[in-house]
């Protein structure tokens, strides 16, 4: 348990918490800085001879192995004393952690520094622990931000073909592109390889809008955090053109059926009108998809129209049998099911790209 220290509620993320628990997300932050996993308040982590309830769980992998350590936070208004040494080394061997961390600001009691050496035990606060990884966290703030800039040029990439006026009614605008291009250039041929040399980086250009938020590395950390936001609305719209072409490529589908069933009708007079409807709605389809789609996508719908064209329309000239009709639906599914799944590679392809590597990356 916390002993209480008088301090007042404060927030984590919209919820109002204790201190002590502030503090202990604190410290998953602080090893979440360092590249490593954090959990907070594990309940009934398991041990060979009893379930435990964890303050901070904190993983990392070195040589292929899992390195795990518990971590205990007091955030005490008097120093740990032994017996809470002995606590968590007791913890620490039963659940078979590599070491066991006590973290307090206002210190440790003589004996609790006496049960603690020579033991796989660490005394410390979390004060110190920042003062003495400021390298280690710099390193790996900077990996992290080397990884994301390299994400979201790939991101950018993705997101050219689908601006207007490469497409008639595009996505977004290439004013709308440039607004995450240019500062995403910038961090990649310019800010970044500048920071991994130790090279001052000068606060111009959009980084200077960020230059509030600490050093050279919290600000380019911002200005990506801000690029990230900006580039998620724009594929997000681009998934909804996507989705839209997908609804049109099932149009297609649908009236390629129904004017095959159509023209199995000995008196073509009599389904005339439906029938040239059903080509009307599948050009109309089509149109909608070349207005809103990139050339790739425009390459599948052409090859779906010209099947259209050369096979499916002309089966009334050739007088085709229940096979052949059949045929034609069944060549015409598949040819927009391939048209569909590049639809999805194209969303798939964003949530890939976004998906963090690093536990570093989801560390604020």
């Amino acid at each position: 348990m916390q002993e209480p220290t008088g301090g007042t509620q404060q927030r984590v993320g919209s919820s109002l918490v204790e201190p002590w628990r502030r503090y202990q997300h604190d410290v998953a932050d602080f090893y979440l800085s360092l590249g490593m996993a954090a959990e907070v308040d594990v309940k009934g982590y398991p041990g060979s001879r009893a379930t435990h309830d964890i303050d901070v769980l904190v993983q990392t992998k070195i040589g292929g192995q899992t390195i795990t350590w518990i971590v205990e936070c007091k955030q005490w208004a008097r120093p740990i004393p032994k017996e809470r040494v002995l606590t968590l080394q007791g913890v620490v061997a039963d659940v078979g952690a590599d070491r066991g961390i006590l973290l307090c600001e206002r210190g440790f009691q003589a004996g609790a520094y006496r049960a603690a050496v020579a033991t796989n035990t660490t005394l410390t606060s979390l004060a110190d622990l920042r003062e003495n990884t400021q390298a280690e966290r710099e390193a790996a703030s900077l990996q992290a931000i080397t990884r994301r800039a390299a994400q979201t040029a790939q991101r950018v990439s993705q997101l050219w073909p689908w601006a207007t006026p490469l497409v008639p009614r595009g996505a977004f605008t290439v004013e709308e592109m440039l607004e995450v291009a240019t500062p995403s250039l910038e961090l990649t041929h310019y800010i970044v390889p500048r920071l991994h040399i130790g090279e001052s980086v000068q606060m111009i250009g959009e980084l200077a809008d960020h230059r509030a938020a600490g050093g050279a590395l919290d600000a380019t950390a911002s200005l990506l955090t801000e690029v990230e936001a900006r580039l998620t609305n724009l594929e997000q719209r681009r998934e909804r053109n996507a989705a839209s072409a997908g609804q049109h490529f099932a149009q297609i589908e649908t009236n390629a059926s129904t004017f095959i069933d159509l023209v199995a009708t000995p008196d073509l007079d009599s389904v005339a009108t439906p029938a040239v409807q059903a080509m009307r709605n599948i050009s109309d389809a089509a149109d909608q998809i070349l207005a809103t789609t990139p050339s790739e996508i425009g390459n599948a719908l052409r090859r779906v129209m010209v099947y259209m064209l050369d096979s499916v329309y002309l089966l009334p000239a050739h007088g085709a049998d229940d096979q052949e009709r059949e045929q034609a639906k069944e060549t015409a599914k598949a040819l927009v099911a391939r048209a569909q799944t590049m639809l999805a590679e194209i969303i798939a392809s964003r949530q890939q790209a976004r998906t963090p590597s690093d536990p570093a990356e989801t560390a604020g």
